[in-house]
């Protein structure tokens, strides 16, 4: 494992290596870029050979975050919500995803990983959105 002062030194090595490929090699989707970049944080914070399927797992919710938020978004564009109700929707979301992030990964990796304990996540949203 990299010691905490360079991570980041490596991480945005690898987020810089993940962009400077993204159409030269082969034409990525944004889902691909964002899969390549969870990874690069996997093995930069967790190491290289962390369990694939605890990756695969986190993959999927985060996936499954980024489609629910857009959701939310577009309610929020068209009226169909206020944008209290969006942020309180958002932060039940975040808060929901994080805990299922930790239930795979445990309390330590989830740390590791995201920075922040999983109880904490939902709170990096600030209140006043529109």
């Amino acid at each position: 494992m990299v010691p905490n002062d360079n991570k980041a030194v490596q991480l945005s090595r690898r987020i810089r290596d993940i962009y400077s490929r993204l159409f030269v090699v082969e034409p990525k989707t944004t889902q691909d870029v964002v899969r390549q970049e969870l990874q690069a944080m996997f093995d930069v914070c967790l190491g290289e050979g962390y369990p694939k399927s605890k990756v695969d797992a986190v993959a999927e919710l985060q996936r499954s975050l980024r489609e629910q938020k857009q959701a939310l978004v577009s309610q929020l564009e068209h009226g169909e919500i206020k944008a209290d109700h969006f942020t309180t929707e958002l932060k039940r979301l975040l808060s929901d995803i994080a805990l299922r992030c930790e239930a795979i990964l445990g309390p330590h990796d989830y740390v590791q990983l995201f920075g922040v304990e999983a109880k904490d996540a939902a709170d990096l949203i600030d209140p006043p959105i529109g």
